[in-house]
């Protein structure tokens, strides 16, 4: 029997079916390939906006129409918070929430006598591989659903991630992205609490490693122990996507966030004073409940001194069950879309001004991505410097290993990134 996956949403997500994967292989399953039709489905959805929740119903339908008759599971966020919901979709198999997901085998009609999956050993069509090292986050913002869905923070076991880690290296992976809910809190639940630096230290001594790189952290958990670290260790990568979510003081406190801009801006300044290169990456909301155009310019002026080399702005989505779905002044959809374009080229302006000054210095990129030139003599290879920018490297000849960093020498600034050439 062959499986096909759907993945959609956060590097947690993308992990966890990796997981699932490994699980269906080790049973004897083999995944469809493209044009295939598979006799069993798994989609991995996700619920942090509406929009989340319209394309992740809209993935259940089209595996339904192109595998008929197949076993379709669904799981993840939406699963989680809409059982009902998704149960209503015809051609819908089985349900399984996240605590499930590494049970998989028992709700599937498949044998899994004998399969036992500890951890993930390769990351499918990545040449980087995730590691989830936390699930769950206790901070509650009003505006997320997140906290309703996975549960309270939990933190994996920290042999257990070397472990793994020390797997994907042997399989030829030498950069790996420790991803989680809550990064941050990792190890403050446990009976003898550890630390993220703590795990990093241990992790950077895996020697077919090369980088490591964080996910997404909230600037109160980057703590002085954690910058120092990597502002000293080069297999850890100068980048670092913290979500501000608003400049102004007023939302910040409405959204529930755990700091002021002035906390927020201070902690950026001492980054980028400590981490030679560093990049910071973030998330904005815009148009959240009460944001007047004084919070809007505070956003503005707060993105400026950041400088982000990327900046995701999502307009407000109210999510059923939060406290932000129930606030009143919620803004006039055009409001929203103004200030979100704004928002948008403001970003943009701020991401050229960054990596303007790394126009003529060498670095390494490791290529994740091989696309086709037009003269079908060469190739573009596209990967990401270490400080997280995306770089195009136009290639002729035999192609370099995807695992491989290859030495660069940038160039101009195109949409998105810069270009460079291989030394």
């Amino acid at each position: 029997m062959k499986a096909r996956f759907f993945t959609l949403g956060c590097k947690v997500n993308q992990y966890e079916t990796q997981y699932m994967r490994e699980d269906l292989l080790c049973a004897g399953l083999e995944e469809a390939g493209p044009g295939e039709s598979a006799g069993i489905c798994v989609i991995n959805t996700c619920t942090v906006t509406a929009k989340a929740d319209s394309e992740s119903l809209r993935v259940i339908r089209r595996a339904v129409v192109e595998n008929p008759g197949a076993f379709i599971l669904v799981t993840g966020c939406l699963a989680e918070m809409d059982e009902e919901r998704i149960k209503k979709v015809k051609g819908v198999s089985a349900v399984l929430r996240n605590d499930c997901k590494k049970r998989i085998l028992e709700f599937l009609p498949v044998s899994s006598a004998g399969v036992k999956c500890e951890g993930i050993s390769f990351f499918q069509g990545r040449s980087r591989a995730f590691i989830k090292v936390q699930d769950g986050c206790d901070n509650r913002c009003s505006y997320c659903k997140v906290a309703l869905v996975r549960g309270k923070s939990r933190s994996r076991d920290e042999k257990e991630i070397v472990d793994e880690a020390s797997r994907l290296s042997v399989n030829g992976y030498r950069e790996i992205v420790l991803t989680g809910i809550c990064l941050g809190s990792y190890g403050k639940d446990k009976d003898s609490p550890g630390s993220l630096a703590g795990l990093l230290k241990e992790l950077t001594r895996i020697e077919r490693i090369s980088r490591i790189r964080l996910s997404s952290i909230e600037m109160v958990d980057i703590s002085p122990e954690l910058i120092e670290l990597f502002s000293g260790n080069g297999k850890l990568c100068p980048h670092f996507h913290v979500p501000l979510q608003s400049g102004d003081d007023r939302i910040l406190a409405g959204m529930r966030r755990r700091y002021n801009s002035s906390a927020f801006l201070s902690r950026v300044k001492e980054i980028k004073k400590n981490v030679p290169g560093v990049s910071i990456t973030t998330d904005v909301i815009v148009g959240f409940p009460g944001e007047d155009e004084e919070a809007f310019s505070n956003t503005l002026r707060a993105l400026k001194e950041i400088q982000p080399l990327r900046t995701h702005v999502f307009p407000f989505s109210p999510r059923k069950g939060t406290a932000a779905a129930q606030m009143s002044g919620h803004l006039d959809r055009e409001v929203v879309k103004r200030r979100r374009i704004i928002l948008s080229r403001l970003a943009q302006e701020c991401s050229r001004e960054y990596m303007e000054g790394f126009i003529g210095r060498e670095t390494e990129v490791m290529p994740e991505e091989i696309l086709p030139a037009r003269d079908n003599k060469s190739v573009f290879l596209e990967g990401y410097s270490a400080n997280y920018i995306r770089v195009v490297i136009p290639f002729r000849g035999i192609l370099p290993d995807c695992k491989t960093a290859l030495r660069v020498r940038l160039g101009g600034i195109i949409s998105g990134g810069m270009r460079a050439e291989s030394l």
